[in-house]
Order: structure tokens, then sequence, then C-alpha cells
């Protein structure tokens, strides 16, 4: 289906930060946030940073700040991206993690939320489905993920989307909570 709205890449709307560090040598004897990607909840967007010594981290990790995307590049099909709240001011993500900062004063720029939704879509899974490379350890390059092209409708509209998607995800989440309780309810009963 055609958008009625202009389409722009991933690459145009987000700078990358590429800040490569070796907990254990270059933050020795820190507590730092560390975000791996079982930190990160498939298809949720949800994401629990956790408290760690920097000394038990040996690989490579890029920092993030708050306001920064976080999108796994391995098992894309998990569709592991978040959006790094107020929660969080300064952390690590793994190296499968590509950390992206929203450009703002763009000429159309997104709402960070709404991006994070966008990432997790069957719009952007099925642009990228036929680029994962690899069977054992399926990823995305990054040219792939900054390739992603999303439709950009204005400011008020985008607001307006997500508004919508809060109040459908709510309505959503207190019909998993009543059913869980029926059930509950039933397996007692029976």
């Amino acid at each position: 289906a055609m958008s009625p709205y202009p389409t722009t890449t991933i690459g145009e709307l987000c700078d990358v930060r590429n800040e490569a560090v070796l907990p254990c040598k270059d933050l020795e004897d820190e507590d730092i946030y560390y975000v791996g990607l079982a930190n990160i909840e498939s298809m949720t967007g949800h994401c629990k940073p956790s408290l760690t010594s920097a000394n038990s981290i040996k690989s490579s990790v890029k920092r993030f700040t708050s306001g920064d995307l976080l999108f796994s590049k391995l098992r894309p099909e998990l569709r592991k991206a978040c959006l790094i709240g107020d929660f969080c001011d300064e952390g690590y993500a793994s190296a499968e993690c590509l950390v992206l900062t929203p450009k703002k004063d763009i000429e159309r720029e997104i709402v960070p939320e709404l991006l994070s939704i966008l990432l997790r879509s069957d719009l952007v899974f099925g642009q990228i489905v036929h680029q994962i490379v690899g069977i054992g350890r399926p990823r995305l390059s990054k040219a792939s993920v900054l390739g992603i092209r999303i439709p950009i409708p204005p400011v008020a509209i985008q607001l307006q989307l997500l508004d919508e998607y809060t109040t459908g995800k709510q309505h959503a989440d207190s019909f998993i909570a009543q059913s869980a309780s029926a059930l509950s309810k039933s397996e007692e009963i029976i």
C-alpha cells in the first residue's frame, strides 16, 4: 500500500551513536547500567537495564543516553527495539544493538515513541526479512537497518497516532488482565 505521507530512511532520521567502550578496562570498578538482549523484551519495547559491575563485562559495548533508541541487529524476528526513557540517564548496550539518536531540527522529524513502535512493526520487518543473514545467529547489517523506509506524517498526526496506539494498548492490557483473573477463578472452581 502506498503511504499518503512522504517516506524517509532511518539513516535520514537518526544519527548512530557509536561510542564503543570496554567496561572491564575503561570503566574499571564502576557500577554501570547495562542493556543486553535479555534486558529488552521481545515485541513490546519494554527495557530494564541492569546495574552491573563494569569489571564483569569483558566485551565491547556501546554507550547510550536517555532519548536514544536501541535496535537489536541479532535475531531481528524478535523485534527487540526500545526507547531509553528518563528512567536511565546513561548506560551501555550490547554491541549487537544499534544505538540510534533521533535528529532534531530536520525538515521531517519523528516522535521517538512512535519510531520505537514502528521499529517493531510488520512495516519494518517486511522490509528487512530478506536481508537477514546467518542460520545460527541470524542478524542484520547496520546498512540494512539505516535503509529502512518509514512514512513521516506531520507531527500533530504522529501524536494522534501515538495516542490511539496507547489507548488501544491499555484496552488490550486490561482484557489480558481480566482473562487471567477469570482463568484463575475457573481453576479454583474446578
